[in-house]
């Protein structure tokens, strides 16, 4: 016998969860990445005869990334993309409504 899920998906929620999947986990290394980079900023505001250049020799990361980190530019990866069409309260309530119809067995 198959053993069925907890709750049963609609059409509209196994849809919804093929086209936003949970992205796979970022990868050690650009977590490392960003790790050097937090060190060379933290380096840079303890040390102010440090140079840009230097840091970024120093722990190893791209001097034009770490200028940008400096001035307050966001990593590209916690930047919400441009394609967004809804806010994140708007997708929360959406992903609710569809959860409350699937539980109440409608179709959605």
């Amino acid at each position: 016998m198959a053993t069925q899920a907890r709750w049963p998906l609609s059409t509209a929620m196994r849809l919804f969860y093929l086209q936003h999947q949970i992205p796979p986990p970022r990868k050690m290394e650009s977590t490392r990445y960003e790790a050097r980079i937090n060190l060379a900023l933290e380096a840079l505001q303890e040390n102010r005869n440090l140079s840009v250049r230097a840091a970024a020799k120093i722990y190893n990361v791209q001097r034009s990334t770490l200028q940008n980190r400096r001035v307050g530019k966001l990593a590209r990866r916690d930047i919400p993309a441009n394609s967004r069409k809804l806010t994140d309260l708007e997708e929360k309530a959406v992903i609710e409504h569809i959860v409350e119809l699937s539980t109440r067995s409608f179709s959605a």
